[in-house]
């Protein structure tokens, strides 16, 4: 009878700790899909790479970056033929793990029609352990396009300038020429200006 009861009581603690084991699978089930959600939404290429620098995971705009399949987690990154002129790499990666620092540079497409800003971070736990470093590409394309019109736009507006000063200087020339005295230019100056 006390084994009975205590085989009760023992399945009673067994249904409670399956309870709560349940609603932590349901609560990290929702996280692991909240997340998901959020790497699949962001159009910043992100892959997690271990301490061998070996692929842990990435964001599916990776894909334009790197010719990653899921199949390809437990791989090394260096293994790809990237689309990225971006032959330092694996170096700032070693110097992530090393100095456990960041590292940050622009790279662009082979081709030449994209621009990244590439961040490399080390990737920490939970329990603030380095274990691999974190990759993110963010695509400056379109600033660096408004960047170059922008340097466009104050050269044009520089050479416009100095060609309104030398007019300005040359009609202060003609006036100056043909002025007896001093009050007489500026009056006779000011008055072309205007």
């Amino acid at each position: 009878e006390t084994a009975k009861e205590e085989m009760q009581s023992v399945n009673e603690e067994l249904q409670t700790i399956n309870s709560e084991l349940g609603g932590k699978n349901d609560l990290l089930l929702h996280l692991n899909s909240d997340l998901q959600n959020l790497l699949d939404s962001t159009h910043i290429a992100t892959v997690f790479l271990d301490g061998a620098m070996c692929v842990r995971n990435f964001t599916p705009i990776t894909t334009d970056l790197f010719p990653l399949r899921h199949s390809d987690r437990g791989r090394l990154v260096t293994d790809f033929v990237s689309h990225l002129r971006y032959d330092e790499l694996r170096q700032d990666v070693l110097d992530v793990q090393r100095k456990l620092s960041t590292v940050e540079r622009e790279v662009s497409l082979k081709d030449g029609t994209a621009s990244y800003i590439v961040r490399v971070r080390p990737y920490r736990t939970i329990k603030n352990v380095i274990d691999g470093v974190v990759m993110t590409f963010a695509d400056i394309t379109l600033l660096k396009q408004q960047e170059t019109h922008l340097d466009f736009l104050m050269r044009e507006m520089s050479h416009r300038t100095n060609n309104l000063l030398a007019v300005i200087q040359s009609m202060a020339q003609q006036t100056g020429k043909r002025s007896e005295n001093y009050r007489d230019f500026f009056a006779r100056f000011n008055s072309r200006l205007q």
